[in-house]
């Protein structure tokens, strides 16, 4: 755009453009993007590393004149311990299977992906999980193709996930997680110029509310309350809007919004977010940061059988280790 387009603006249309130049870019607090993605502050104002001023500094230096030197070798090579994971990954994948059976028969189904580098590609660690049990795949691709092939034309009840596309129409039904609408909410209630954000803000406490108390109210009051929360929100997406934050905000709600409530007819069983997808790959993400990914796809199959065996096994508070050793006997 030159000076002859702008020229050509209305007023209402420059302040419009002046406005979304100067609304800072997402971060983790105002949207679903995770806190790794975050700038770091400036050097001088963050916390210098050391020791505080006026206390003594405690590191470990090397002596300049050691009194004896010691040769260490490790017992056992990197190729040897390749050689072990190959030969027990047979046992791991029996258990994988068995967690995969369970998977396809359950009522109530939920989901989540992140990205790993495997091969030298950008590749992704999905996770599937029901209350009996939870299984890890590593695939290259994040096409609805990878749910497919792992449900194997199985259809659950209820499917709980994020907004992405690959992750809707696997369900009976679907319960959409809110926690990451909300944060959508937050950037648009605090970077926008509409009071809209606020009101969806303050109904998403009240679904909130209403997922923490579920299993100890009555079906009636249940009933009830789900029926004030759709008359709140069919307010809410027919309101008028005068901001472009605002207005996106309530086209996305808009969308899911057969998927907002679904967790109010399955009480205790469907959770109101996805939290629970993202606590079992956080182990994952920080596998992948020390390491830096797979050098081949067969290790990354066999990580995650052995992740699918260990996590369906704490489901029924079973030990990793007593895991590992029973599998392995």
């Amino acid at each position: 755009m030159d000076r002859g387009d702008l020229q050509q603006l209305s007023k209402e249309q420059l302040i419009e453009l002046v406005l979304r130049l100067q609304r800072p870019g997402k971060n983790s607090r105002t949207s679903s993007k995770p806190p790794s993605t975050d700038k770091k502050e400036k050097r001088e104002n963050s916390r210098p590393g050391g020791a505080k001023p006026g206390h003594e500094p405690h590191n470990r230096r090397l002596p300049d004149n050691p009194d004896e030197f010691r040769d260490h070798m490790p017992g056992v090579c990197e190729g040897a311990l390749m050689n072990m994971f190959i030969r027990s990954h047979a046992r791991f994948e029996i258990e994988a299977g068995k967690a995969k059976a369970i998977l396809r028969a359950a009522r109530v189904v939920a989901s989540d992906e992140t990205g790993v580098r495997i091969e030298g590609t950008n590749s992704y660690h999905w996770v599937f999980h029901c209350k009996d049990a939870v299984v890890h795949q590593p695939d290259y691709s994040r096409a609805a193709r990878v749910v497919d092939e792992m449900m194997a034309g199985y259809v659950p009840e209820v499917w709980i996930s994020d907004r992405y596309s690959a992750q809707q129409t696997h369900g009976e039904r679907h319960q959409t997680c809110l926690a990451h609408l909300a944060r959508d909410t937050a950037f648009a209630f605090e970077h926008g110029s509409d009071d809209l954000p606020f009101r969806f803000k303050l109904w998403f406490g009240k679904a909130f509310d209403l997922a923490r108390t579920i299993t100890g109210i009555a079906a009636s009051t249940l009933a009830r309350k789900k029926r004030e929360l759709e008359r709140q929100l069919t307010v809410l997406l027919c309101a008028p809007v005068t901001c472009d934050l605002a207005r996106q905000l309530q086209a996305k709600i808009g969308r899911a919004r057969d998927q907002l409530l679904t967790f109010c007819d399955y009480p205790g069983e469907v959770d109101v977010t996805n939290n629970t997808s993202e606590r079992k790959l956080r182990p994952c993400v920080i596998q992948r940061k020390i390491t830096n990914g797979y050098r081949a796809m067969w290790a990354a199959e066999a990580e995650a059988d052995v992740r699918t065996t260990i996590d369906t096994a704490r489901l029924t508070g079973g030990n990793p280790f007593d895991v590992i050793v029973a599998i392995l006997a």
